[in-house]
């Protein structure tokens, strides 16, 4: 509660559909069907993973937290592309 993450806040819902949305559809430009979909799946379930282990450990966020889980989404993805493209 009183880290600089708690100063971030919490995003707005709408502001997370958005994000997600333009995500999708700019993979989905830039992808195959099934490289889209399986660069999302591992991202989203890299991410929650993280954020469950933090949220289990340390009792929520940092940011340190946040800029894992970015790393671990970004690698979940490209490892999900890979496994389709290959």
């Amino acid at each position: 509660t009183d880290g600089l993450g708690a100063g971030a806040g919490q995003p707005d819902p709408a502001v997370v559909g958005i994000a997600a949305t333009l995500a999708l559809l700019i993979a989905a430009a830039i992808l195959t069907p099934a490289a889209a979909i399986a660069a999302t799946a591992a991202a989203t379930a890299g991410a929650a993973e993280v954020a469950l282990l933090a949220r289990r450990h340390i009792g929520g966020h940092t940011g340190d937290v946040l800029g894992a889980v970015e790393q671990v989404a970004q690698t979940a993805a490209l490892l999900g592309v890979l496994a389709v493209v290959s």
